[in-house]
């Protein structure tokens, strides 16, 4: 069994692998990644690898694993090499999770596509028809939004992030969900299309993220979700 463990800005999701088969997944806020082992539980591991978009937190959690399974922690683009061409202009500062997730949605769909990870940050990057990282698009999520808009205005308030029971909304709180939720669904959308018309054709979308489970819902082409996604990339990784 392997054990991927995937860093992001507010969560810290894991999967446990019997090669490229998921068997479980699971997750804990970031601030508890110290309970990890305890989600977990106890297996035996063969090898563990991580994938991280905060850098700062890897010592710790590589801390926290390794002892607890006695096993050496494999990093992404440290210990691993990543396996994807990087077209964009700065390949060393690509995010651990747009490589991991180039890497999966190629080994799904074997063709040119455009993979959506919605998070804290939204991100909408293209694949080439030979699995390279063309480059992308990076936006706030929806809670980077509701956060935002409550922190920089004085009588906004804070409200949790899901879809309204209308469009128009009839108080402060409503009002705010629907241009969270719509608006969410409008920028990948717009975003979507775009890149479809630079790459020349209606390559397939995949969707993945914490927050993303209702883009693949209300978006009209109705994309598959695929919550496992990063994760599977890190098992792809292994195998190679």
């Amino acid at each position: 069994m392997m054990l991927a463990i995937n860093v992001g800005n507010t969560n810290v999701a894991f999967g446990v692998f019997d090669g490229l088969t998921l068997r479980r997944m699971g997750r804990v806020a970031r601030s508890d990644y110290h309970l990890l082992p305890e989600k977990i539980g106890a297996e035996r591991f063969t090898r563990i690898l991580l994938g991280s978009v905060v850098p700062s937190m890897n010592d710790q959690i590589v801390s926290s694993l390794a002892m607890a399974y006695s096993l050496p922690v494999q990093v992404a683009g440290v210990d691993l090499p990543w396996g994807v061409e990087i077209l964009c202009d700065e390949p060393a500062k690509v995010g651990a999770d747009r490589l991991l997730n180039t890497l999966a949605a190629f080994a799904r769909v074997k063709a040119s596509c455009i993979v959506v990870d919605a998070g804290t940050a939204v991100t909408v990057n293209a694949v080439s028809r030979t699995g390279s990282l063309m480059g992308g698009a990076i936006a706030p999520g929806p809670a980077i939004m509701v956060h935002s808009l409550a922190s920089r205005t004085e009588l906004l308030p804070t409200v949790a992030p899901q879809k309204p029971g209308v469009v128009v909304g009839c108080n402060t709180a409503d009002a705010i969900r629907s241009g969270v939720y719509y608006g969410s669904i409008g920028l990948v959308s717009e975003l979507v299309a775009r890149m479809r018309g630079e790459m020349g054709k209606a390559v397939p979308l995949l969707i993945t993220g914490g927050a993303g489970q209702f883009l693949s819902t209300e978006l009209p082409e109705k994309p598959p979700y695929h919550p496992a996604l990063t994760l599977e990339g890190l098992a792809i990784m292994a195998s190679r």
